[in-house]
Parts: C-alpha cells; structure tokens; sequence
C-alpha cells in the first residue's frame, strides 16, 4: 500500500531481552532513509519525536516527504544500551499526489 506525500505514517519498532521479555533500549535511534539514496533523516527518543507506548513498545509518527515520483524509504530501529537489537528495515511507500 502506497502513502502519499504529506500523510501521517506510524513507525512501531518492540524491543526485547535476550529471554524475550519486553525491555526498553538505554538509548534507541530511528533512521529513515530514501532507498538507494539519499540524505538520512535520524530521531532519538528522550529528548525526541519517539513515543513510549509500554515497556519496550515504541512509535514515531512520520509525515511521508513531498516526493514527484513513486519513492521508497527504508526504517530501521537501532537500540543499545539494555537491548542491542537492529530492527530489519521497514520499506515505506510514498506516491506523489497528483493534482
């Protein structure tokens, strides 16, 4: 499913320990990026745009870019501290909109 340029997009990411309980990161960082290219856009939580939903269940809400073709970006959760996890990165679909 594509999103549109200005649309509000969810970024959920769930972090847990090595015996699988839900545990928050000391620090987490979300990158989004445009594929193949393109200049990174980075958040961290505490101070940050990241909301805590419950122990080691997080979201941001994007708004997609203005693009003028067909663009996909690429999310990725990066958590350390208490948890080391990578997320695999989310594709995000954004589609310009036509007038």
């Amino acid at each position: 499913m594509s999103n549109y340029s200005g649309d509000s997009v969810r970024i959920s990411g769930t972090f847990t320990n090595l015996a699988g309980a839900l545990t928050d990161p000391t620090d987490l960082t979300l990158v989004i990026k445009p594929y193949p290219s393109g200049a990174a856009t980075t958040v961290q939580y505490s101070p940050g745009d990241i909301v805590r939903d419950s122990v080691g269940a997080f979201h941001y809400d994007w708004t997609a870019s203005t693009v003028t073709s067909d663009t996909t970006y690429l999310a990725q959760w990066i958590a350390t501290g208490a948890v080391q996890q990578s997320s695999v990165p989310d594709r995000i679909y954004v589609a310009p909109v036509l007038a």
